[in-house]
């Protein structure tokens, strides 16, 4: 008999993947302290959720330090033009950037500014921005729902995120509905997330989801 295809993880694995994530250790770049080490089943299971490097946004908290400079230390929170006030340097934009590409474009302004020679610059992000989506509908848990951070989520990740489907929900005709930046509305109908967590359809081509979306899932007509 032919072995049944590899599905992806269950729920119960998926959810608790998705959380940890949620509420990881804080980016910070090269010359950062490094958090612990995990044991070595929380690390094998960390391994599972490939993350992206993280990317600074305004509001959020980061602390900004040069090695070997203490004066130069200052805890910041980026503002609405996505800059920092700087020691020295005065403002410097840095949304948008990589925690890496943020301290390498810090050092460049000391050096530009011919305060440092050699600066090693290292950011901490203290307070992240969390970012959350909308499900309404037949879900166990509705609501706003928070994001992983630095990550890819797609349709399946936020049922799962919301604890599954009702009884009576109609899993095969979810709504997605995402608000563009000219405010417009972009609305994608009738995605069968039922198919996809049952195996009948590859999930590859799960919408991927970006905060703010609404997801809506109607109840069966019976």
């Amino acid at each position: 008999m032919k072995a049944p295809a590899p599905r992806f993880h269950s729920r119960s694995l998926l959810r608790a993947l998705l959380a940890a994530a949620l509420f990881a250790a804080p980016a910070l770049c090269p010359g950062a302290a490094a958090p612990a080490a995990a044991p070595a089943g929380e690390a094998k299971a960390a391994a599972q959720v490939v993350t992206k490097p993280h990317v600074l946004a305004q509001t959020e908290q980061i602390n900004v330090s040069i090695e070997n400079e203490p004066d130069l230390q200052k805890i910041l929170v980026i503002d609405e033009r996505g800059e920092v006030d700087l020691n020295l340097i005065r403002k410097i934009k840095l949304a948008g950037l990589t925690v890496e590409q943020a301290c390498r474009a810090i050092e460049k302004a000391y050096v530009d500014g011919l305060f440092l020679r050699r600066p090693k610059a290292s950011i901490t992000v203290e307070r992240p921005v969390i970012h959350t989506v909308t499900v309404l509908g037949q879900v166990k848990k509705s609501g706003k729902l928070a994001l992983p951070p630095n990550q890819d989520v797609d349709i399946v990740d936020v049922i799962i995120l919301a604890d599954g489907f009702n009884d009576v929900a109609r899993e095969s005709a979810v709504k997605v509905t995402r608000i563009l930046e000219d405010g417009s509305q972009k609305s994608w109908d009738d995605i069968d997330v039922g198919a996809i967590l049952k195996g009948k359809k590859d999930r590859k081509d799960a919408l991927v989801i970006l905060p703010g979306d609404i997801i809506n899932v109607p109840m069966r007509i019976f």
